[in-house]
């Protein structure tokens, strides 16, 4: 697996366990969190938990998740893409 860092590029995945990461999340964030449904809520955690420790960020925020989820759907779509050709 990989992820996106907007200053390297594409960066190989690092797999961390969500409650042994200790990235703290905000109050913001952790409700928006809840709003994931819950059989995809630890899925999501783990994601956005990875990709925070690959990036540097020391803090889970909305604004984090918002910028996780664009990454997100940005490979989703190139997925689809390179799958149609």
């Amino acid at each position: 697996m990989q992820c996106f860092d907007s200053k390297q590029g594409v960066v190989p995945a690092v797999k961390a366990e969500p409650q042994k990461a200790g990235i703290p999340w905000t109050h913001e964030a952790k409700k928006l969190l809840n709003r994931v449904p819950p059989m995809m809520r630890d899925i999501v955690r783990e994601i956005v938990e990875d990709s925070a420790i690959i990036t540097g960020y020391p803090k889970i925020t909305v604004d984090y998740i918002r910028k996780a989820r664009k990454i997100a759907h940005r490979r989703i779509d190139e997925r689809k893409e390179a799958t149609l050709h």
